[in-house]
C-alpha cells in the first residue's frame, strides 16, 4: 500500500480479505500461483490451513505450483503426513494442463468479475417484497416506477409526514380540499384521484369498490394481472402513471397554484399508456377482454399466432450411434439417464444417481457418461443429443463454460477425441423422451449399463415411437 493512500484506495483495500474468499484459481502451468498464499485449493489458501513453520518441508514461501505439478499430476510431496489434510479435497482443484493460470471470480458462473456480483456479495439482502412485480416489471416507465415505489413505501413527502416532522401544520389535501393528505388518501381515496382511477378501471372493463389503502390496490392489480401480455403490461403502466401524474398535479398546485382539470390528467395518463404499449409491441391472446381493452385505448393489438409445432427423433446414419442424454434434479438429489441407439436397435442404457444442484453441470455429466459408455462399447462414430441447449452450446464453444465445470468440459473433450467422428447437437425435450424417462427419480430400471433386454414396457413404447418417426407436439 502507498505511504499516503487516498480515502477511496483505502476503502477498496479494506475489502481485500472479503473478496479473497470469492476467488479461486484454475491451475494451468502453475507458474503464476503461489503454493501458500493463492486460493488454488478448494478449502482456501494453504497458509490459512497449515502453518509452514509447523512443517518439516522444503516447500518455501515463494514456491509456485509449477514445481509441484508434472503434466497435471501432483508431485509426491502430498505423501507427507503433515499434508494429509490437503489430500482429502485436492481432487476438487481445477487443473487444466496446457492452459494458462487463471483467477476465477466464484460468484459469477463464467468466472469473470462484475461490479454487480461483487455488490450482491457484500450487500445486506432483504426479503423480496410482494409488490416488486407491479412496480419493477419489464416495460415500466422508470420515473413512474420510482414515484410508485416511494408511494407504496410511504416515502413521499405528503403533508401528514411533513406535519409529523414539524415542517408544516396544514394537512389539507390539495386536490379535493376535504380530507387529510396522506399516501392512502391521495391514492386513491381522494375524490379527485378516485375519479381518475375509476375511469381507468372502466377502460380495463373493471368496476369495483376501491380499496382503503394503496397497498390494497396494488395487491388487487398484482393478483388480477399476471404474466406479460399487452393487457397486463398496460394495467401496470396505468397504475404507475396514475400515481405519478396525480403526484405531479399535487406538487404543481402546492408550488405554483395552477390546477389542471382531472379530465386533462386522465388524457395525459391514457396518452402515456398508448405511447408505451405501441413502443413495446407486446403480444396478446385472443380473449374478448384483450380485444375490448385495445378498442377502449385505441391501441393496435398484437395477437399471438396459434401455431402447432412438432418435432421428432431423427435416426442416425448407418455406422453412427446416437447418444441421447438427460438429467433430472429433485428434492433429495439428482439423476442422470441416457441411451445409445443405432438406426435399428438399442445398444446401451444407463440411469444413475448424481450429486449437485446445478442443472447445466448435471446435463454435462450425463453427456460425459454417455460418451464413456460409447467408449466401453468400442464405437467409432457418435452423435450426441441433449435437450439442454446451454450444455450443447458450452461443448460447441458457443457460450462460456461455468468455471465449476471447466475440468468436466476438458474430460468431455478428451473423451470425444477418441472417436473417429462426433457431433453434439440440441434436441427438443419432446423428442428426447427416452432419455428423460431414464433420468427420472422413479425410473423402474437403474444401472450404469442396463441390458437392452431389461427395458420396461413404457420405455419400449417411447423407443418404438421414436424409431417410427412419429411427430411429437411441442408444448
Amino acid at each position: 500500500m502507498p505511504s499516503h493512500p487516498s480515502w477511496g484506495f483505502r476503502g477498496i483495500f479494506q475489502t481485500r480479505d472479503i473478496m479473497k474468499n470469492h476467488i479461486c484459481y484454475s491451475i494451468g502451468t502453475g507458474e503464476n500461483i503461489n503454493f501458500w498464499d493463492h486460493p488454488w485449493h478448494p478449502e482456501g489458501t494453504i497458509s490459512n490451513q497449515i502453518s509452514s513453520a509447523s512443517l518439516q518441508t522444503n516447500i518455501s514461501k515463494k514456491t509456485n505450483l509449477s514445481r509441484l505439478l508434472l503434466n497435471g499430476i501432483w508431485d509426491q510431496m502430498f505423501d507427507l503426513p503433515h499434508l494429509a489434510v490437503l489430500k482429502k479435497t485436492i481432487s476438487s482443484a481445477i487443473i487444466r494442463p496446457g492452459y494458462s493460470d487463471k483467477a476465477i471470480w466464484k460468484p459469477c458462473s463464467n468466472g469473470i468479475f462484475t461490479s454487480k456480483s461483487a455488490w450482491n456479495e457484500v450487500r445486506i439482502k432483504a426479503q423480496k417484497v410482494p409488490w416488486c412485480s407491479t412496480i419493477w416489471f419489464s416495460g415500466n416507465i422508470p420515473r413512474h416506477a420510482l414515484t410508485a415505489w416511494q408511494a407504496i413505501s410511504n416515502r413521499l413527502p405528503t403533508r401528514d409526514r411533513l406535519c409529523s416532522m414539524g415542517i408544516t401544520t396544514d394537512q389539507a389535501c390539495l386536490l379535493c380540499h376535504s380530507g387529510l393528505e396522506s399516501v392512502n388518501h391521495l391514492f386513491f381515496n381522494c375524490a379527485f384521484s378516485k375519479w381518475i382511477w375509476n375511469f381507468l378501471l372502466w377502460r380495463f372493463n373493471h368496476r369495483r369498490k376501491i380499496g382503503k389503502t394503496l397497498c390494497d390496490e396494488e395487491a388487487w392489480v398484482r393478483n388480477q394481472f399476471r404474466g406479460s401480455s399487452q393487457y397486463t403490461i398496460a394495467m401496470k403502466v396505468s397504475f404507475g402513471a396514475a400515481i405519478y401524474c396525480i403526484w405531479q398535479e399535487r406538487n404543481s398546485r402546492l408550488h405554483s397554484g395552477t390546477p389542471t382539470h382531472k379530465r386533462d390528467i386522465l388524457h395525459l395518463i391514457i396518452d402515456k399508456i398508448q405511447t408505451r404499449i405501441r413502443f413495446l409491441h407486446p403480444h396478446d391472446n385472443h380473449s374478448p377482454r384483450s380485444l375490448q381493452f385495445a378498442l377502449h385505448f385505441n391501441i393496435p393489438i398484437h395477437l399471438k399466432p396459434n401455431l402447432t409445432r412438432t418435432c421428432s427423433w431423427i435416426k442416425p446414419p448407418v455406422g453412427v450411434a446416437k447418444i441421447n442424454t438427460d438429467a433430472s434434479l429433485f428434492v433429495n438429489g439428482a439423476s442422470l439417464g441416457g441411451l445409445i441407439r443405432n438406426p435399428n436397435s438399442v445398444l446401451a442404457l444407463f440411469s444413475i444417481p448424481a450429486s449437485g444442484d446445478d442443472i447445466t453441470i448435471l446435463e454435462l455429466k450425463a453427456i460425459d457418461y454417455g460418451i464413456f459408455l460409447a467408449q466401453e462399447k468400442a464405437l467409432n462414430r457418435i452423435w450426441v443429443e441433449s435437450d439442454s441447449l446451454n450444455a450443447v452450446n458450452i461443448i460447441n464453444s458457443q457460450v462460456p463454460c461455468p468455471w465449476k465445470a471447466l475440468t468436466l468440459l476438458d474430460k468431455i473433450y478428451v473423451g470425444l477425441a477418441t472417436f473417429v467422428d462426433w457431433k453434439v447437437t440440441h434436441v427438443w425435450r419432446e423428442a428426447n423422451s427416452a432419455a428423460d424417462f431414464l433420468s427420472k427419480e422413479d425410473c423402474p430400471c437403474k444401472g450404469d449399463d442396463i441390458p437392452p433386454s431389461s427395458i420396461p414396457n413404457p420405455l419400449k413404447d417411447i423407443i418404438a415411437t421414436d424409431s417410427a418417426g412419429v411427430p411429437y407436439t411441442r408444448t
